[in-house]
């Protein structure tokens, strides 16, 4: 390759070594962290999550009135599961609390088989000759991992109410099933206290999005007003505090399958990752919603009113992750009641489904603020011909092409200049020789007079880079998009060869045939310079190879159809030449 387009690479590769420093993610933002002392009263203290946790509070703050107290789980009745079933999740749960104890994505498994290649010698030799098992389970949202505190831990924390997370709440329907002909249903969850206090939770389904409709309504028909704040909690079982952070030359936190937390205030997206979340952590403001995310799936609870709110972060003494949504406190008179209004998002992190709810989900799916205005209409037009060519590998190429059509006037003109460059720089060969022999102990001066060369005879050793780093940005954006969209997660190419987009060629048929590409590519592009120079930069295909042996085959397949069309175009400027 010519030696001004490795250097426009090599210098690409250092952006994107430089790229987590010079555009880092952004990091939480505390607008306003309450005090250990006044956290007691502006946020009621939990430690720890779990019924031992909730036993532990009670005691610390005196024994609730015993109309209001939560029942012993000695003198619970049996827990009972709710079923609920759609075309895109099945959901379970718990008459305990009207918890969430499950909920599996119908269109999305836990993994993807080998494709039956692997096992076809001599790629046999590699992985074996029989077909491991794999979890092919639906992927699962809920990961509490043997835990019994289910997420949406839902209370009205006030010093005239007990906690009722636990409480034997029962269900208007044992099981829902949506389907075309009925797109929409409720489960209704109550409970009464013996002093006549209604809690009351009302789920909304739909079966055409992730979206899940959350009302609580604290129905106060005792003698007595009540004073309290909702607050609303999701658990997850998280992974080891120790774990590092795996990643790449490309990865950063993009490329890996990090779990976060993350939330919206003050129209600002911020993120925690779940590993680092170690004491306890308060924010108040003004919070559209707030999630757990990973690479490719979200679980997130939206309030309709985002006002005053404050987000609890906080790690379990199991090792649980969770966090809070607590809103401001509200007042219920006797014989009168309240609902608060919530909605959850627990699905995949397509921008399609993000954008059916309010909120702002959609700002979950981000590329960076460098590359959203390019990335984004790239997944566009990448979904765009999947519509007509309903096969990820074959659309990836289509936009290889397209792309490639776009940049090919001012990719032409480049290589043109280059083969202009590299005869001019054949011109000026013994006069180069000269002035190096002549100033070979005063290197300022024969880079000067170097440079005068080049002016006087109006050779830029450079110009022929510009047409690449323009593209840069693109090459930047695409490989954001294929490397996290979940619409390339399992999607097959071949699919007795390539069954997962979004994961390496476990052949690595792909990225040798891109790396001998690239090669006869660099063979083909003008050259100019040092002879020796030019020799060591043939070992770039097998720096280049080395690399994407692990990169995702659906980036391997643009990169190589990139290389095949710019042999085409190479071919015919060489020949017109």
């Amino acid at each position: 390759m010519e030696k001004r387009v490795l250097l426009a690479i090599i210098l690409s590769m250092a952006v994107l070594f430089l790229w987590q420093s010079l555009f880092p993610p952004p990091k939480p933002r505390k607008v306003e962290s309450v005090l250990p002392q006044q956290e007691e009263q502006a946020v009621a203290p939990r430690e720890e999550t779990g019924y031992a946790a909730e036993e532990a509070k009670e005691v610390a703050a005196g024994s609730p009135a015993p109309s209001l107290a939560r029942p012993e789980r000695s003198s619970l009745p049996p827990e009972k599961e709710i079923i609920v079933d759609t075309e895109l999740y099945h959901a379970v749960f718990s008459s305990r609390g009207a918890r969430l104890k499950s909920l599996a994505l119908r269109q999305y498994k836990n993994k993807a088989d080998m494709p039956g290649i692997c096992f076809v010698f001599p790629f046999s030799l590699l992985y074996g000759s029989k077909r491991p098992h794999y979890d092919s389970s639906l992927k699962e949202l809920v990961n509490i991992q043997g835990l019994d505190n289910y997420p949406l831990y839902t209370d009205f924390e006030g010093p005239e109410l007990g906690n009722f997370a636990e409480a034997p709440f029962t269900a208007n329907k044992d099981f829902l099933e949506l389907d075309s002909y009925s797109s929409q249903g409720k489960i209704v969850f109550s409970w009464t206290s013996q002093a006549g206090v209604s809690f009351i939770k009302t789920f909304t389904f739909s079966n055409e999005n992730y979206f899940i409709g959350y009302d609580f309504t604290v129905a106060n028909n005792s003698q007595n007003p009540l004073e309290g704040s909702p607050m609303v909690e999701w658990t997850t079982a998280a992974k080891p505090e120790n774990e590092k952070k795996k990643g790449g030359l490309f990865g950063g936190g993009m490329g890996v399958d990090i779990q976060q937390v993350l939330y919206l205030m003050s129209d600002e997206v911020n993120e925690k990752e779940v590993t680092e979340i170690q004491e306890k952590e308060v924010f108040s403001g003004n919070i559209k919603w707030a999630g757990l995310e990973d690479k490719y799936f979200l679980s997130s609870l939206i309030p309709a009113d985002p006002q005053d709110l404050t987000l609890s972060l906080f790690r379990g003494k199991s090792g649980e992750v969770a966090f809070r949504l607590t809103s401001p406190p509200a007042n219920i008179p006797p014989n009168d009641q309240q609902t608060f209004l919530y909605s959850l998002y627990l699905g995949p992190k397509d921008m399609d489904h993000l954008e059916k709810g309010s909120g702002g989900l959609g700002r979950v799916l981000d590329f960076g603020w460098f590359l959203n205005p390019v990335a984004k209409p790239m997944l566009f037009i990448l979904k765009l011909f999947y519509k007509f060519i309903p096969n990820y590998g074959l659309a990836i190429i289509f936009l290889s092409i397209g792309i490639k059509l776009v940049f090919w006037p001012l990719t032409h003109k480049g290589q043109k200049s280059m083969k202009q460059t590299q005869s001019n720089m054949k011109k000026l060969q013994p006069k180069l020789a000269e002035l190096k022999e002549k100033y070979k102990d005063k290197k300022d001066e024969l880079n000067r007079k170097t440079m005068e060369l080049y002016k006087t005879h109006k050779v830029n050793p450079i110009g022929g880079c510009l047409p690449m780093l323009v593209q840069m940005p693109i090459f930047f954006a695409l490989y954001r998009v294929l490397l996290n969209s979940i619409e390339l997660r399992h999607a097959p190419f071949v699919s007795f060869w390539i069954n997962d987009l979004a994961a390496k060629d476990p052949t690595y048929i792909s990225p040798l045939i891109m790396g001998g590409s690239m090669f006869v590519q660099q063979k083909m592009t003008p050259t100019a310079g040092d002879p020796t120079q030019a020799k060591m930069m043939l070992f770039m295909p097998v720096v280049f190879t080395f690399m994407f042996l692990s990169f995702p085959s659906g980036l391997v397949f643009y990169w190589l159809v990139s290389n095949l069309l710019s042999i085409i175009q190479q071919y015919y400027v060489n020949k017109s030449s």
